[in-house]
């Protein structure tokens, strides 16, 4: 009996296990080749979960997706594009404030977008967050803000200045007076009453132009003298006129005393012509009759934005004829200040083109002269209107007046702060350093 149900259950036992997994029958493939059986496939990912190791797909085709309930939208790459060419993709609002994505345009150099998200709130309603967590920005994403309304363009019209001349002054060009060769002691010695312009005979860069008087003379020149030489004015714009009435005001000041001589190198006159044209800036009578014969001398050269200087660089002096100002107290010129207003400008002359000179002058200022001179003097020019952070201009000063002013009313001792004994110690210095000074050479041994 035993033996018989042990037999039953052998026979019955292949027969259940068809019933359960029944058999899969490969059929055959073309010239008898049988196929490899076919894999299985995965469970489909949850659509709301996004894998940790690839970022979110961007798209290329528009500039807002549809409103997303489940996932992103999943979008095929682009084809790679020349560089150049590369650029934002898309840019996508309105999503942060309702806890979804915010994408950031994509960045050139191929690196893959970052994101913020509503990671909180997704967590809160029990979400999974759309964006793989990191641990070390834990809890930094906040919802970024909707993209603000399309700005309007910005205005970069100037805005009109009271007082300022609606339209430029466009004057033609009037005829240039010729350049005549000449000396210091006949340029000194020729008497005129009107403007005359002349050639340094023993140097062709230096341009004299001998001025009837120091009212005309600061009608030419006194904006340029603000612009280029005076401390308590703007150097990067040209002051307008009604700017300059206040100025004079509050300086105490008047045109006809602002300068008495000039002496003005044709690249600093380049820069006030080429601000006055970058600033809209109409230029006087005066001013404009100075351009047009600057550009006849040679002196500067219009180029299409501006003007330039031509080579070798020229400076322009300037110095009144001896003379007096109907109702101008204190305007009056004597032939003996005259003498002494030229050679002094005739200094800035030599020192603007002779570089050696120039070289000596400003190591003197910065090494020779002892410190307590040195504050002296500039303390010296700050009270005469100079700049007196401008080292080059200081320099430049200093010689002109401790070797070619020798007249006591306008520079002496006692005006300086030092006894006379000082002040010839320090006429003494400068003329002792000045060149020819022969190279040293040193020893074999003496080298880095």
């Amino acid at each position: 009996m035993y033996l018989a149900l042990l037999a039953a259950l052998l026979v019955q036992a292949p027969l259940h296990a068809e019933e359960r997994t029944p058999k899969v029958v490969t059929p055959p493939s073309p010239a008898g080749i049988t196929l490899p059986k076919a894999p299985e496939l995965p469970e489909p990912a949850k659509p709301a979960a996004t894998p940790a190791t690839a970022p979110l797909p961007i798209n290329t085709t528009r500039s807002l997706p549809a409103p997303r309930t489940v996932g992103p939208e999943a979008v095929p790459l682009p084809a790679e594009l020349p560089k150049g060419l590369r650029g934002p993709t898309r840019s996508i609002t309105g999503e942060a404030a309702a806890g979804g994505t915010t994408e950031k345009p994509a960045s050139t150099d191929g690196t893959p977008p970052t994101f913020t998200t509503g990671e909180a709130e997704a967590k809160a309603a029990g979400k999974d967050s759309p964006v793989p967590a990191d641990p070390k920005s834990a809890g930094t994403h906040k919802a970024a803000p909707s993209a603000p309304p399309e700005a309007a363009p910005f205005d970069l019209q100037p805005a009109p200045v009271a007082g300022k001349p609606a339209t430029t002054l466009d004057l033609k060009p009037g005829t240039a007076p010729a350049l005549k060769p000449a000396t210091v002691a006949e340029i000194l010695a020729t008497a005129s009453k009107t403007r005359t312009a002349y050639r340094l005979a023993d140097n062709p860069r230096v341009i004299v132009l001998d001025m009837p008087d120091v009212r005309d003379q600061g009608g030419m020149f006194g904006r340029l003298v603000l612009f280029i030489e005076r401390g308590n004015a703007p150097k990067t714009r040209l002051m307008l006129i009604p700017e300059v009435q206040g100025w004079l005001k509050q300086n105490k000041s008047t045109m006809e005393s602002l300068t008495v001589g000039n002496n003005l190198r044709a690249s600093e006159l380049a820069r006030f012509f080429n601000t006055a044209r970058y600033q809209a800036e109409a230029l006087t009578a005066d001013e404009r009759q100075l351009y047009d014969w600057l550009l006849a001398w040679n002196v500067l050269r219009e180029e299409a934005n501006g003007v330039s200087v031509v080579a070798p660089e020229h400076i322009l002096i300037s110095f009144p004829q001896a003379s007096s100002v109907a109702g101008c107290n204190g305007c009056s010129v004597t032939q003996a200040q005259r003498e002494t207003i030229a050679k002094h400008e005739f200094a800035h002359a030599k020192l603007a083109t002779d570089l050696a000179y120039q070289h000596y002058c400003e190591w003197f200022w910065s090494q020779a002269l002892p410190p307590a001179m040195r504050e002296r003097f500039t303390r010296f020019l700050h009270t005469r209107g100079y700049d007196p952070n401008n080292r080059e201009l200081l320099a430049n000063e200093a010689q002109a007046f401790l070797l070619y002013t020798p007249d006591p009313s306008m520079f002496s001792a006692q005006l300086l702060g030092v006894t006379e004994a000082e002040l010839q110690a320090m006429r003494n210095l400068f003329e002792s350093g000045l060149p020819p000074r022969a190279l040293a050479t040193a020893s074999a041994g003496y080298k880095f």
